[in-house]
């Protein structure tokens, strides 16, 4: 647990620089695995958007947890994966109703 809260800061504190130098919107995907990721991130004011997927989210409630947070703190969504467990969950417009992306078939 504790290697993992450093990794996130490190990883959010290099997203931040690399925000503020940067004219292009910055994703956060990979320190993203909950909704509690996600609002250390935002604090972090470490990107723009965030990347949500269902199987690291822990389904469609986690991800619709991380949406909500996000949304809360004004980062974008973008869907990615959603194939992965298309079979085993609902569509992601009921989870995440203003879920915005252009979706490619994995």
């Amino acid at each position: 647990m504790t290697f993992r809260l450093k990794s996130l800061a490190w990883i959010g504190f290099g997203l931040r620089r690399v925000r503020e130098k940067s004219d292009l919107p910055i994703a956060l995907d990979e320190g993203c695995f909950s909704s509690y990721d996600v609002a250390r991130l935002a604090r972090m004011e470490a990107g723009d958007l965030v990347v949500l997927k269902l199987t690291k989210s822990a389904g469609p409630w986690g991800c619709q947890r991380s949406a909500i947070v996000a949304e809360a703190n004004g980062l974008g969504l973008l869907g990615s994966g959603l194939t992965d467990s298309a079979w085993a969950s609902p569509p992601p417009s009921i989870c995440i109703p203003r879920l915005n992306s252009s979706f490619r078939l994995n």
